[in-house]
């Protein structure tokens, strides 16, 4: 990793995901408190260079998270119940927000330790963007004034069998070169 922060996020080098190109599909969900209309990503695959090299890699399917505004997520790692050590996002809609990331949360007097102040790395998406994303990490989302919309593409493989850290190298590695 190249700097401090891409144990966090890093920024894909592709072509920009915007929010009117995307081939939506008529399913819309809720998923763990988000709404969330699917994406047909074998379709979104033939528009992008990129995700089309990642999905013959690692399959995953895809959607558009929305998160209503002046909202906060709760301080959560996704390798629990959602089972997602890695994940690829973008945000497609301008609106306000920010990512916070904890290494040392647990150690707050509300999360059962002894301390009342922890480290944040605050984390705020360029629109249109693809991003890599550690969800393995403590992490909250914090939205303002408008609605987020969030490109996020899941993959197939289980926490164990993807991990961020392996993900970014094969990127930077097998992608870039």
């Amino acid at each position: 990793m190249n700097n401090a922060y891409d144990k966090y996020a890093w920024k894909i080098p592709s072509d920009p995901i915007k929010y009117e190109d995307l081939p939506l599909l008529d399913v819309k969900a809720e998923y763990y408190h988000f709404d969330v209309q699917e994406i047909d990503t074998l379709k979104l695959i033939e528009k992008n260079e990129f995700l089309n090299w990642l999905f013959a890699r690692h399959q995953f399917r895809s959607g558009i998270v929305k998160m209503d505004p002046f909202k906060i997520y709760d301080w959560h790692e996704d390798v629990g119940a959602t089972n997602r050590g890695v994940c690829i996002n973008a945000l497609i809609s301008p609106s306000p927000s920010l990512v916070m990331w904890s290494d040392n949360l647990r150690e707050l007097q509300s999360q059962g330790g002894n301390s009342f102040q922890a480290d944040i790395v605050p984390f705020q998406y360029e629109l249109n963007e693809l991003y890599l994303f550690n969800p393995s990490i403590m992490h909250s989302v914090y939205n303002f004034e408008k609605p987020r919309l969030l490109f996020s593409l899941q993959f197939e493989e289980a926490y164990e069998d993807l991990k961020y850290e392996e993900l970014l190298n094969e990127i930077k590695n097998e992608y870039i070169g």
